[in-house]
Order: structure tokens, then C-alpha cells, then sequence
């Protein structure tokens, strides 16, 4: 972004002013100039946030509000950015009736007052080919078995989940076909197949009214030696899915698919592996890595794309692959690409390049501030994207994202406000809300298609659940919701809330998803 620097021509006709004044006497006043007011909002009201900066040594440090003004010296340079908000699109900068600029940041030198407010148009959404949040209709929760010790725990568990359609085919008396392959304890990330009782909607949210589901394969660790750099704030996706056609033919038997990460990676791009679903003997392979992708944007979640879709739009590639990074280093909204590990061997060589199809891409920050800038509507650096599933029921569709949504001022600190120095240090919001964002299957098969840009796709709805939720406290409560599968067959869709220990367990929440 070029940015107009002030003229040493102004600094050489104010001397003189300065000198006089000196002349005149130390009781004398020195003319000042009067000051413009610069005055931003957003046209509807409250559908986006603003912010104004008259500071070149420190764009970007003024807070998100839904109208400001700001008294500015003359000539200087003032900047004015917005975020949009879910369900809306950015239509311009208008002055009036004057189209400024279809950028999301404005520049300009302040030569009088100016008036000025960002434009937004509601994003229709009846596309009868969408899934719309009234489409799920919440039928309960079940709590994940007890608590062992670690690593076979389900507290501060619940980071990756997977559907398993052959699992447990009889229910188990009350209970769904079908089976949860699920993480456990965070920092360990072992894993367990559970069974799915018939949920229960308990209105006082109290965990004992809901049933229990049943252990049916113990926790174990499946990753092996892979990933021997795998440290603090561990990250792990998972997907199953039946035998696909390799190089060398039909595999075998359905696969596990991974994908793990850390906070910090420092380089390390060699994600990805399958094990098998029997978790006495999973007989891991990989690691390898995904094209085209930095190492914090490909490997936090992984969900199934359903096949019709890939035929037409990735072919061969059957699984959606992708991560959200507090902070930006992974891109300003959730990320997703397709792949297909199976293209390239059964199983790939050992640090293999898996190809990719990108499908949502944002700008980042990883390696310093973009130009140009693209980012999710509503974006701020303290949301949590923790999981996936592409929905589908009848002819109707959707790309759904969970996990919390920041709202209000955003910092780095801690709860209370910005610091370096402190506990609980990191990305904080004035509050937040758990979200599910909805995105529409059409427009990435636009991007898959080269139509359109993997940064135009923008999420169309939102859906809070923050009132069926049994561990919220407080609006600044993040971390509630983890990952979640989607069972295709019968159209449910599980979401883990994680439990901490002292009384808060790790439960499963469920849907049903309604043409």
C-alpha cells in the first residue's frame, strides 16, 4: 500500500512561523492552525466496524467501533479501515453519494473535514441450494465415557472427531448406528472409538441427565514416531473414510486420516498420515506435506468432501484439509484445501508432496502485514476455528466452520486488556459467542474451478449455540467448542464441548440437519 508521505516543503514554511513567534516574545502565542474533524460510520448502522488512525508510525493501533471522529491536524495522513460482519457485504467507501474506493482500507490527506462511512448490502441468502442454521434442530448431548488418567482421558479432550459409519452397526440397544472416533486429553491426543447413545436435551443443563457412551475401542497413541516435533498446544484433525483407488489399486480397508500441528512450528510442514481404524494396530504412515500451504494453515482440521462434488470440481481429491491460527499466521478466516493422499501411493512415500486444491484462502500474516489485504468478513485475530463438516441433505448444502467467535475490541494480553508480562497471555476479545459459519459449497467449487479467487468466498450465516452450552461462564468463556463430524447417512451433526475436570466432562452435542 503506497502511502502519501508528508513534504519536507511544509516543514520549511512553518519555520518561519516558529521563528517569529520567538521574536515577538515569550508571551507571545504561536499561531496554531485549526484542526479538521475526520467522522466514519457504517451505512445501515452496526453491521461492520471502523476504525481511524491519524498516526503513520502506528497504523492498525486504534480500536474496531461502529462510528468515530477524529479530530486531525491539517495535511496530515489519515487511514480509515473496516471489518465487515457475517450476512453482509462490503459495497465501498462513500462520501454522500461519492464512491471512494472499493478497498477495505482508505488513505488520504486531511485538507478539511470529511464525512465519510463504509457501505454494506445484506448477502441474500435464498438460495434454495443452502443449508440454513433453522435447517438444524438440536436433539441433545451425551457425555463421553469417565475420566481414567492421563493420556486416557477425555478432559480438555475433544480436538479432533470422526464419523465412523461402520461402527457399532446394531446401536447397542437405545443407542445411533455407527461410531465416534474421538482425541482425548490435549496435550497427548490419543485416540478412542465411542459409542453414540440417543441424546438427551436436558433443559437445566445438568450432566446427569445425560447418558453415557460406551468405550468400544481404548485410547491409543496412533501417530507413532512421526512426529517427534510435536510440543506445546498440540493440533490434530481426523477423517475417516471408505477404500480409495491408488496408483497401485483399490485400498484395502477404510483409512484414518490425520493431520497434527503445533502453536509454535517453526517450519515444520510434514503433517499429514493414515493409520488404520483398528487402533490395536494402526500401522501409521506418512508424515508428508500439503502444496501450497504454510505450515499453520493446512493442519487443524479434516472432513469429508462429499463424492459428487469431487468428481466434478477436484477430482480424486476427498478430503478437505485446513486451519485456523489465532493471530493471523494461518490466514484472517478459516482456511481449506482439498487432497487425496491415496493419488499418490498406497501408501505415499515417506515426505511426499501431497496436491492440493485451495478452496478458502486468506491473506496471513506469517511472514509480515499483507498488501493487498483479504480476510473473512467480521475476522478478528482472537477467533477460534477448531472444526468442519461439509453438510449435506437432499440437494441442499453447506461448508460449516465451529468454534468461538471474538466480538468487540480485540488485544493481545490477557483478560483485562493488552500486556506482555502476564498469565492467560494471548488473543482476547470483549466477548465471545460459539459459533457455527456457514459457507456455500457453490462458491468453492467456483475457486476449485479458477472462477473465482480463493479469498472471495465469504460465510452467508451464523448460528450461536451459546445457549445449549453447559460450561459457558462469562462472556470472555473461550475454548467451549472443539471439533465435529457429520454423519452423511442420517444427516447428524456431533460436536464436541470440551470438559475440563472438576465436575465440567467432555460431552458431545448433536443435530439433525432438515431439508
Amino acid at each position: 500500500m503506497n502511502r502519501i508521505k508528508h513534504s519536507v516543503i511544509l516543514i520549511w514554511m512553518v519555520m518561519p512561523l516558529i521563528l517569529m513567534g520567538c521574536n515577538q516574545g515569550a508571551n507571545s502565542p504561536i499561531p496554531i492552525a485549526n484542526q479538521y474533524t475526520v467522522a466514519v460510520a457504517t451505512h445501515p448502522e452496526n453491521v461492520g466496524l471502523i476504525r481511524i488512525n491519524a498516526n503513520p508510525d502506528d497504523w492498525g493501533g486504534g480500536g474496531w467501533v461502529g462510528a468515530e471522529s477524529l479530530a486531525v491536524d491539517p495535511h496530515s495522513e489519515v487511514q480509515i479501515e473496516m471489518r465487515g460482519m457475517v450476512g453482509y457485504s462490503f459495497e465501498g467507501w462513500y462520501e454522500g453519494t461519492v464512491l471512494l474506493s472499493h478497498d477495505r482500507i482508505l488513505s488520504f490527506i486531511a485538507m478539511g473535514n470529511r464525512s465519510i462511512h463504509a457501505r454494506f448490502s445484506i448477502v441474500e441468502a435464498s438460495g434454495s441450494s443452502r443449508i440454513h442454521p433453522e435447517d438444524l434442530v438440536y436433539m441433545g448431548a451425551f457425555l463421553t465415557p469417565s475420566w481414567i488418567t492421563d493420556p486416557q482421558s477425555w478432559e480438555w479432550g475433544g480436538r479432533s472427531m470422526a464419523f465412523n459409519r461402520d461402527g457399532n452397526p446394531f446401536g447397542r440397544g437405545d443407542g445411533l448406528k455407527g461410531s465416534i472416533f474421538g482425541s482425548g486429553n490435549a496435550q497427548h491426543n490419543w485416540i478412542s472409538e465411542i459409542s453414540i447413545p440417543r441424546p438427551v436435551y436436558s433443559v437445566s443443563r445438568s450432566i446427569s441427565d445425560l447418558p453415557i457412551a460406551q468405550t468400544l475401542q481404548p485410547f491409543a497413541d496412533v501417530k507413532g514416531s512421526l512426529f517427534p516435533w510435536i510440543a506445546d498446544i498440540p493440533r490434530v484433525g481426523m477423517e475417516i473414510l471408505p477404500p480409495q483407488m491408488t496408483p497401485q489399486g483399490l485400498q484395502d480397508a477404510s483409512k484414518l486420516y490425520l493431520c497434527w500441528g503445533s502453536h509454535l512450528q517453526y517450519g515444520h510442514y510434514h503433517t499429514h498420515m493414515w493409520c488404520e481404524t483398528d487402533l490395536t494396530n494402526p500401522q501409521p504412515q506418512g508424515p508428508w506435506r500439503v502444496k501450497g500451504m504454510n505450515e499453520y494453515n493446512s493442519n487443524d482440521y479434516l472432513f469429508a468432501i462429499p463424492e459428487v462434488w469431487s468428481n466434478v470440481n477436484a477430482p480424486g481429491m476427498r478430503l478437505a484439509t485446513g486451519r485456523f491460527r489465532d493471530g493471523g499466521a494461518s490466514g484472517f478466516g478459516p482456511t481449506l484445501a482439498a487432497v487425496g493422499p491415496w493419488n499418490h501411493g498406497n501408501p505415499p512415500a515417506a515426505g511426499s508432496l501431497l496436491d492440493s486444491v485451495p478452496l478458502i484462502l486468506y491473506s496471513n500474516n506469517l511472514d509480515g502485514i499483507p498488501d493487498p489485504y483479504y480476510a473473512m468478513n467480521g475476522y478478528a485475530e482472537s477467533d477460534e476455528w477448531e472444526g468442519g463438516a461439509w453438510l449435506t441433505t437432499g440437494n441442499q448444502s453447506a461448508v460449516l466452520f465451529v468454534g468461538t467467535k471474538g466480538l468487540g475490541d480485540t488485544w493481545y494480553g490477557d483478560p483485562h486488556g493488552p500486556c506482555l508480562e502476564c498469565d492467560l497471555r494471548g488473543w482476547w476479545s470483549t466477548s465471545f459467542e460459539s459459533w457455527f459459519l456457514f459457507y456455500d459449497a457453490d462458491d468453492l467449487a467456483k475457486v476449485a474451478l479458477g472462477i473465482i479467487q480463493p479469498y472471495e468466498p465469504q460465510p452467508y450465516a451464523f448460528l450461536n449455540v451459546d445457549d445449549i452450552l453447559f460450561h459457558r461462564q462469562g462472556n470472555q468463556h473461550k475454548h467451549l467448542l472443539g471439533a465435529c463430524s457429520y454423519d452423511s447417512d442420517n444427516h447428524l451433526l456431533f460436536v464436541f464441548e470440551i470438559g475440563r475436570g472438576d465436575g465440567q466432562r467432555t460431552l458431545v452435542h448433536v443435530w439433525k440437519v432438515h431439508h
